[in-house]
């Protein structure tokens, strides 16, 4: 569970804060604005333009910073030099930069309600004229990986797969499962926020082939047999993609064909029925969802 955080304030990779209550406070943020890459080509042997398919990337944050120290506020600029080297070290966020396709997420509080973004750190720039005065001004950049703000709180929701008591197939017949009893239970998820939502499940053993299915839009099938304590997550989100075991072996050449390419595996504000679908002779295999609410605007 995150902590509460003040007003106005800020924490990246849930260690570090800044903002509201801290000595490093942010005097002004500049949240940018997303570049798109266009497709565009002008009209071959005609007026006006041809338009493809763009693609939006993420905008550079920009934290305007004063690093106050609580007493003195006016000094020699010892305290305020060593808090800013704190700063600077805590925003290389080495461990992140030093693995390929690592990402920081960035928490927000703004009106009363908490907002989280994924990507990098970047400049740091300090000020240092100002040090004299007993304080520090600098900029320090944020990559945002994409043009969205999440829910601080991931909304999950789990299925279980109950055989019928007689048996038998609800499948079609010439499905190569065997005849152990096919069944599921249907849960329902309702995705709030303004804009679609990515989706990431867990699914746990024992159980064969096992389909994830929202009914009426899409369904995940993995040719994959599931043990007792062991389980298969599917993740769409851009910063962690990827379908992955217990053992930590990439199985995303398992994904049955039919099943959605993963950048497709989210979900339009709304409510859905999920259900689970396989082969599962025990009968205590289980599905959970999870997904935060994303907004275009903070």
């Amino acid at each position: 569970m995150q902590l509460e955080m003040p007003e106005l304030s800020y924490e990246l990779d849930g260690e570090f804060f800044f903002g509201s209550s801290t000595p490093f406070l942010v005097t002004d943020v500049d949240y940018g604005g997303a570049s798109a890459t266009t497709n565009d080509t002008i009209a071959p042997r005609a007026d006006g333009m041809l338009f493809g398919r763009d693609f939006v990337a993420g905008p550079e944050m920009t934290f305007s910073v004063a690093v106050v120290p609580e007493y003195p506020i006016f000094g020699n600029g010892v305290e305020a030099t060593d808090l800013w080297g704190q700063f600077k070290a805590r925003w290389r966020a080495d461990k992140v930069r030093a693995t390929p396709g690592a990402t920081s997420f960035l928490r927000m509080s703004r009106n009363g309600r908490i907002r989280r973004v994924y990507g990098r750190t970047r400049k740091c720039v300090p000020q240092p004229e100002f040090s004299s005065n007993g304080w520090w001004l600098g900029t320090a950049t944020f990559q945002a990986m994409d043009d969205y703000f999440y829910s601080d709180e991931e909304r999950t929701n789990s299925v279980t797969i109950v055989p019928p008591t007689a048996g038998g197939y609800l499948v079609p017949p010439d499905d190569p499962w065997t005849s152990i009893g096919v069944s599921y239970e249907p849960g329902v998820i309702h995705v709030a926020g303004t804009d679609p939502a990515w989706m990431t499940f867990m699914i746990r053993g024992p159980i064969m082939r096992p389909v994830i299915e929202v009914v009426g839009h899409w369904a995940i099938g993995l040719n994959v047999t599931l043990f007792e304590g062991e389980w298969i997550g599917i993740d769409s989100r851009p910063w962690q993609r990827g379908v992955r075991s217990s053992a930590g072996i990439d199985l995303g050449g398992a994904l049955l064909p039919g099943s959605p390419v993963l950048s497709a595996v989210k979900l339009d504000p709304g409510s859905y029925e999920v259900v689970l679908r396989g082969t599962s002779a025990a009968g205590t295999a289980s599905m959970t969802a999870a997904w935060r609410e994303t907004y275009s605007v903070i």
